[in-house]
């Protein structure tokens, strides 16, 4: 299996046209949002991910931000007592 560093996987997305930073990628693979992605303890430097090429080059990143509000028919807030001006 042809597998890609954390960094690797970075360089490859950026080069795909996303404008993501490393701790993203590494939460990505941490999260499971690269298929097949096992982290290595082995490393001398420390642990790091290995990523499969296949998985970083069909990745899509997941949208950012708050999910949108269900919508249903009673979407209004509630009223606030107004204050009254003295």
């Amino acid at each position: 299996m042809d597998t890609v560093t954390t960094i690797e996987a970075l360089k490859i997305l950026r080069e795909r046209g996303f404008d993501v930073s490393y701790p993203t990628v590494a939460r990505w693979a941490q999260t499971g949002a690269f298929e097949g992605a096992e982290r290595d303890d082995t490393h001398p430097r420390g642990p790091l991910w290995l990523i499969p090429r296949k998985s970083v080059l069909t990745f899509t990143p997941p949208k950012t931000g708050r999910p949108p509000k269900p919508k249903g028919e009673n979407q209004e807030k509630p009223k606030k007592a107004s204050k009254k001006k003295r």
